[in-house]
């Protein structure tokens, strides 16, 4: 009884969150208001704002909507209590060169990037986030990743600069084919922009379970967790077919699996990290982000390049797979409650 009350008044150490596009009613309609009823039924307060549709328009990514959208969606926001852990932005998932390399990536003028960063931060400052979840670039497909690092980091420092003048941080997510797709590349991307206030580190460890089979991802983790900042929660199925090195096929991720299940082994990694969870959490308060982010993109319905699926159902699973880890280690973590209700008076 008496762990029962400390448990409850125990401030908690993370703040679930989560890609609510992945749970509309039908994968390929990203109506805004489903992905808000969905937040609230899960019992959570923040989401990852990606793909949308306001209002039955368009689908659009969060960060293209125009100044007219982004009003309607922080007064939404505000009608169903949501708030913005990041945003999920596609910024950084193109070529790093102009040419063709059998691939279907595109490839984006490094001005045209900084605009679309500028941009991004711009809604960020109005949906109340300092997050902003960014890529790598993609060097020539079947090419030696690691040789475009220093090419990688010309093209970001940029990026980063914009987002430190604009008090945001450039989220930078670990990814199969970028260059920035394993601990070593991406922690040596790190080193090099030498900007650990506005550049950090988003962690996945399905992301990087599918390129190998020899891939041991808790040890990816802590060789990632100087520059950690927040983490991605999905899982890869134990004896799912993986790339043996090289460029990984994206039609191949269809294995994914909660976060109690697979081979990313996420027991351990937040046993690694249990820890060190009040330190992460004070230094990014000093930044302004209001805690340390586990975000929900769990894919168990298919996986792809710019996002994947799970439906309402699968969004669920994910959620209580997750909790079941966190409750298991001894991890807190917060979500809606009374307090937290929208009543309308």
């Amino acid at each position: 009884m008496l762990r029962g009350i400390k448990m409850a008044i125990e401030k908690p150490k993370v703040i679930l969150t989560g890609f609510m596009d992945e749970g509309t009613r039908h994968r390929n309609k990203k109506d805004i208001l489903e992905q808000m009823m969905l937040l609230q039924a899960l019992g959570l307060s923040y989401y990852t704002p990606r793909a949308l549709s306001i209002h039955g328009r368009d689908e659009k990514n969060v960060a293209d909507l125009t100044d007219s959208e982004v009003t309607t969606l922080v007064d939404i926001h505000k009608e169903y209590g949501a708030k913005v852990s990041s945003l999920g932005t596609g910024i950084g998932k193109t070529k790093l060169n102009d040419e063709n390399d059998g691939s279907t990536n595109k490839y984006e003028a490094p001005e045209k990037t900084k605009e679309r960063i500028s941009r991004a931060v711009e809604i960020a400052d109005k949906v109340d986030t300092k997050l902003l979840r960014c890529f790598s670039f993609y060097p020539p497909k079947d090419s030696d990743l690691k040789r475009y690092i220093g090419q990688a980091v010309e093209r970001l420092a940029p990026l980063v600069e914009i987002c430190e003048k604009g008090r945001k941080i450039y989220g930078l997510e670990v990814e199969s084919n970028l260059t920035g797709h394993d601990a070593a590349s991406i922690m040596e991307i790190y080193r090099q922009i030498n900007k650990p206030a506005t550049l950090g580190i988003v962690y996945d460890g399905a992301n990087l379970v599918v390129q190998r089979i020899d891939i041991n991802a808790v040890e990816e983790f802590e060789l990632m967790m100087p520059g950690l900042t927040w983490m991605h929660i999905k899982d890869y199925r134990m004896g799912a077919p993986v790339c043996e090195g090289g460029h990984v096929p994206e039609d191949m991720l269809k294995h994914f699996v909660p976060a109690d299940v697979g081979r990313v082994n996420h027991h351990a990694i937040f046993e690694k990290i249990k820890g060190e969870l009040p330190k992460y959490v004070a230094a990014l308060s000093v930044l302004g982000v209001p805690g340390f982010f586990l975000d929900l993109e769990p894919h168990l319905k298919g996986g792809g390049q710019f996002g994947g699926y799970s439906g309402p159902d699968g969004m669920f699973v994910a959620l209580t797979a997750l909790r079941r880890v966190l409750d298991d280690v001894g991890i807190t973590y917060q979500m809606r409650s009374y307090d937290t209700l929208v009543c309308g008076r």
